[in-house]
């Protein structure tokens, strides 16, 4: 009988982990890993202490498992739902005295996995009140899981934002759906609502905001039609300060190169399931996982994203958007 209900309970562990980035594979990595933990956790009790009835007795009834995995759970779901104002302060010797340029960052919005087109006109509310002077839209604000209807609503949501230069999108890896296949709605659709609510979009192109900051927005790294960084700027103006829009955060040595002040990007999540961001960063996967670097001239910011992908589960990291003043040395 024991035999028979543990192959029932591998046959339902493989079942529902075999979409490996759904829920059922998360839940079945988390409890594969606790297992492992305490299972050390059990070796150094016994070699320390010997045997323990009360200990030996919950560890073999296999209920800490669950414990564990509930309680990690409910702080990652709660940790989505945490959507904080992250700000920098950066120095460019492009300024004057006295010029400052205020930038908005929203990234990674993945619409309708835990944020709906009503709650983005409330967080759009909130970044208007701090008048930004460009709002920037790093990619992935839809995917997979956003509604046709609801990418049509949140496209005018932030197309109503003010600012001095506007609004600017790029494409992320998600944006386009192209991991189903009977998406809601097309790249071409979602671009042309984009249009509709005048923001900008960027692929692979460089515009002037004013008369001092270009901006430049990539296609996404995976697109296959993307083109080098050095053709994109071979005929840009010169003296500007050129502000970088790419979803996936790389290439920055050969950013560098090319003369980018600023680089904002998305992407990693910061790792929205502890320790992958990590473990990419370590791996070379992501150049950066999290945060700002500086790269010779070239200053990046990642930021960590307002929601998540997926599922309503955040054990890495924080949700964010990103308020960034530029300013003279």
């Amino acid at each position: 009988m024991v035999k028979v209900l543990s192959a029932a309970a591998a046959g339902g562990c493989i079942y529902f982990a075999w979409p490996a980035y759904g829920w059922g594979g998360v839940a079945i990595l988390h409890l594969i890993a606790i297992s492992l933990f305490l299972e050390l956790v059990n070796f150094i009790i016994k070699k320390t202490h010997g045997s323990r009835r009360k200990w030996e007795t919950v560890y073999k009834s296999g209920i800490l498992v669950f414990v564990i995995m509930a309680l990690i759970f409910t702080y990652g779901y709660y940790n989505m739902h945490q959507i904080r104002k992250t700000g920098y302060r950066i120095t460019s010797s492009k300024f004057q005295e006295g010029e400052t340029l205020k930038i908005a960052l929203m990234s990674d919005i993945h619409l309708g996995v835990t944020m709906q087109a009503q709650d983005l006109k409330n967080w759009c509310k909130k970044i208007q009140r701090q008048d930004p002077d460009i709002i920037l839209l790093a990619g992935d604000i839809f995917d997979e899981n956003t509604k046709r209807e609801e990418m049509e609503q949140a496209a005018k949501v932030l197309g109503n934002m003010k600012s001095t230069y506007g609004v600017f999108y790029v494409y992320g890896n998600h944006d386009s759906n192209q991991y189903v296949e009977k998406p809601e709605y097309r790249s071409e659709d979602m671009r042309q609502a984009l249009k509709e609510a005048d923001i900008h979009v960027l692929e692979d192109e460089a515009v002037l905001a004013g008369d001092d900051i270009c901006v430049i927005g990539r296609k996404d790294a995976g697109d296959k039609d993307r083109k080098s960084l050095k053709e994109i700027m071979k005929d840009v103006p010169d003296d500007k300060f050129y502000l970088l829009m790419d979803h996936q955060p790389g290439d920055l040595k050969e950013n560098n190169r090319q003369g980018i002040d600023l680089q904002l990007s998305g992407h990693t999540h910061a790792g929205q399931i502890w320790p992958t961001g990590q473990l990419m960063e370590l791996m070379g996967v992501n150049e950066i996982n999290y945060g700002y670097r500086k790269t010779g001239n070239l200053q990046t910011i990642v930021t960590s994203g307002m929601a998540g992908w997926g599922y309503p589960i955040r054990t890495g990291g924080h949700c964010e958007y990103v308020m960034i003043e530029v300013t003279a040395p």
